[in-house]
């Protein structure tokens, strides 16, 4: 609660207890302007480096369209209550976008929390500078779009910058001309006029006098209900460092699978944001972890269309008060980049019809002369898992067909053995995996993954895989040790490891020891 120095008076004489949590509002205000002016004087800053107007968000997606035409359009939805855009951008990669799912995120619903548009456009941008450079990123975007709102209240945005750092709603006039502003999210149309909202027109989580009747969330909700393939949704907010899953005004338990889903991906997108740089935030259902909320984005979003649904709230902590919409312009980036990875995480969910899950990774190297044992499960996507349809196949030193391998389950995971092949010998290898209604996803995407084999403390192979006798040349003694070997089927001579010694192994002997002789 922003007071000055008469009510604080005030309220002291009336005996109200009150925690002071920034003693001068208007000097960090003073002091946030003064860092983003600095750094708008440098030649050339970097865009991210500082927070922007609404004229510069605009451009940033006109700009950003037209300079990547392959990857990139956008359009206006809507215009505001003072007839400003409001713009979309559509990203996703080359070739028909029609069937790919679409990862949408609105952002700047609430007019001060200026990270939400910075993080939104920082998410676009490094999407399309990734594209034919990051494989990952190529990969997500020739396989899912990318929807990006980067600022939905941008009357109340320029607002904040020209009158009220801390306004949060929008402009609407009540018919007098009086500046009131309703609360974007509260005048979605879910369990709208609930608990959590308010009809005070005062109030900061003023509802608006029906549902939808700012231009603002009719603009949103249109672009939103018009997309044939929407699967997961982020209204982006600030602050307190929060994952929250609908719905905002109800403890009624969602219906499976949703019930068991929000909880563990929402776990796995917080985990994936503090991997990054160690930010903590805090996963669960907005009703019962933090306040209850009716008429809300997110719970519409899920409610409307079936796509599942969140409200981040982005850095800091809780506990900043007020002052916490004041994030210092040198957490642009980070925070931005938290927000990056979770939808990057997002988009492997929805491309990915199954999950590889693995507890350890697997290693750079496999150990020479033993057993490697790779640990792994496989869990649903947007599709239902059939973990005994997976197959693992493997082939030695890039000769032959791949071979599958077998493997065991055990306490909810499965075990697949890589034998322990010579010292500097390699193995490809890689998985696929199957839904329940037939889909196959390979892992790695990009192709076998491919490990050496490595003394188990890191020093240098003394012996050629072709060195059977390890006397250090490779020769005709190693030439007659493995034709006895293959006569006597002696395991010796399996080097493909598929417990079968055959032509295939004849061969892959043939092609080692030409490379060693």
């Amino acid at each position: 609660v922003r007071v000055g120095p008469e009510e604080r008076e005030a309220l002291q004489e009336l005996g109200v207890p009150m925690r002071v949590v920034i003693d001068d509002l208007q000097a960090v205000v003073d002091q946030e302007r003064a860092a983003i002016d600095a750094i708008s004087a440098m030649d050339d800053p970097n865009f991210f480096l500082v927070y922007h107007r609404y004229d510069a968000i605009e451009q940033f997606t006109i700009d950003l369209a037209a300079d990547n035409p392959a990857l990139v359009s956008q359009r206006i939805i809507g215009q505001s209550t003072e007839d400003r855009n409001i713009r979309v951008l559509t990203i996703t990669g080359p070739g028909d976008p029609t069937h790919r799912p679409v990862v949408f995120l609105t952002g700047g619903q609430h007019a001060r929390e200026w990270i939400s548009p910075a993080a939104s456009m920082y998410t676009a941008q490094k999407l399309v500078e990734g594209y034919a450079v990051d494989p990952r990123i190529t990969r997500l975007m020739d396989s899912a779009v990318f929807m990006i709102v980067p600022l939905t209240n941008p009357d109340g945005y320029e607002y904040c910058w020209t009158d009220d750092r801390f306004w949060r709603k929008n402009k609407w006039r009540n018919a007098n001309g009086a500046l009131r502003g309703v609360d974007l999210n509260r005048n979605w149309d879910i369990n709208f006029g609930g608990q959590g909202s308010s009809g005070n027109t005062t109030s900061q989580t003023y509802r608006g006098p029906f549902a939808f009747s700012e231009p603002e969330t009719v603009a949103v909700r249109d672009e939103l209900l018009s997309i044939n393939n929407l699967a997961m949704h982020i209204d982006v907010h600030s602050y307190s460092q929060y994952v929250l899953w609908p719905y905002g005004f109800t403890t009624d338990p969602l219906p499976e699978p949703d019930a068991t889903f929000f909880p563990a991906f929402s776990q796995e997108l917080a985990d994936t944001m503090y991997a990054l740089h160690g930010v903590e935030y805090l996963a669960f259902n907005s009703m019962t972890g933090l306040y209850p909320a009716s008429g809300t984005h997110k719970d519409w979003v899920y409610d409307a269309t079936g796509a599942f649904s969140w409200t981040y709230e982005l850095r800091p902590a809780a506990g900043a008060g007020i002052g916490g919409f004041v994030l210092p312009t040198e957490q642009i980036i980070p925070n931005s980049e938290e927000l990056l990875e979770s939808v990057l995480v997002m988009a492997e969910a929805v491309a990915e019809p199954v999950r590889l899950r693995r507890p350890h990774a697997i290693p750079d190297a496999f150990v020479a002369g033993q057993t490697n044992p790779i640990i792994f499960s496989v869990t649903d996507g947007y599709a239902t898992a059939n973990p005994d349809a997976t197959i693992v196949l493997a082939r030695f030193d890039g000769y032959n067909d791949f071979q599958e391998l077998l493997y065991t389950d055990s306490d909810g995971f499965s075990v697949v053995n890589i034998p322990g092949a010579a010292c500097g010998r390699e193995v490809e290898l890689y998985f696929l995996l199957q839904s329940t209604d037939h889909h196959t996803v390979q892992f790695p995407p990009e192709g076998a993954l491919t490990r050496s084999f490595q003394n188990a403390d890191g020093s240098p192979c003394q012996t050629h895989p072709a060195d059977l006798n390890a006397d250090g040349v490779v020769d005709a003694d190693d030439f007659f040790l493995f034709l006895d070997a293959f006569a006597n089927a002696d395991p010796l001579a399996d080097l493909n490891y598929d417990g079968v010694i055959d032509a295939d192994d004849f061969f892959a002997f043939l092609r080692l020891f030409a490379q060693g002789s």
